[in-house]
């Protein structure tokens, strides 16, 4: 009699970020930051979705998940936030290009949002994206 097999459904997701290469030639300093930035966001969706993160080689993530369900919601929500992470971060650059002085405190002050919890959410985004 043969031994039952034992299967296990996963799905394997690979990530990496595109021109990395060549944008680590133009600023390595900047890509070595925003590295740090993508696998943090990768850890975090990656376990969220009950994945697990195998490797990571420079800007490649091989991860595993237990279902295809999963890895398609992992991929869909690391799209989401890692597309607005970079897009932020190029604008928190731009901001403090054109006003190295720019302050949170100061902005804080001026931006026309009444609602506390709303304006909260939307200092922490500008913190996230590099602001201070």
């Amino acid at each position: 009699m043969r031994p039952a097999e034992t299967r296990r459904l996963a799905a394997i997701m690979f990530t990496d970020i595109v021109g990395f290469s060549r944008q680590m030639g133009a600023d390595e300093a900047r890509m070595l930051r925003l590295l740090e930035v993508h696998n943090q966001i990768v850890q975090q969706a990656v376990s969220v979705h009950h994945g697990h993160v195998i490797k990571t080689v420079g800007d490649a993530v091989l991860v595993d998940f237990p279902s295809v369900v999963n890895a398609v919601q992992g991929a869909q929500s690391l799209q989401e936030q890692l597309g607005r992470e970079e897009e932020a971060q190029t604008e928190a650059a731009e901001v403090l290009r054109l006003n190295p002085q720019f302050s949170l405190e100061v902005h804080r002050q001026r931006v026309p949002i009444k609602d506390p919890t709303t304006l909260e959410r939307h200092i922490a985004a500008l913190r996230k994206a590099g602001l201070k």
